[in-house]
């Protein structure tokens, strides 16, 4: 799912790029590669649009590799109380993030001997 929201960020990044050069700053070296000039006005749409999705993908680009990092650090930590205390939220990380989560976390409870 990371590969997802990684390149729906990129291609609304470019996108966004190609509609903002077309409305804002028309540099012509760059509309002879790509140009969303035949959609006349619904190129502000288009403009609106694609910045909105690019933050909608962005953030969940961001909040998957925050949630990633968090989950490696305490899964290579070799605090058991810390790995207690943040159960809930890596279980709750290992269901969203998939079947080698999950996986990983039972072996970490599995040596911690935790249910």
């Amino acid at each position: 799912m990371f590969y997802f929201y990684f390149i729906a960020t990129i291609v609304t990044l470019g996108i966004f790029v190609i509609s903002s050069n077309d409305l804002i700053f028309q540099n012509t070296d760059f509309s002879t590669i790509a140009t969303f000039s035949s959609a006349g006005n619904w190129n502000y749409w288009i403009l609106i649009i694609s910045f909105l999705l690019f933050l909608f993908f962005l953030y969940y680009t961001y909040a998957w590799i925050k949630d990633d990092i968090f989950f490696n650090q305490n899964l290579n930590s070799d605090s058991k109380a810390g790995f207690l205390k943040n159960m809930r939220k890596l279980e709750k990380i290992a269901m969203k993030h998939g079947g080698f989560y999950n996986e990983r976390l039972k072996e970490k409870k599995a040596s911690w001997k935790i249910k």
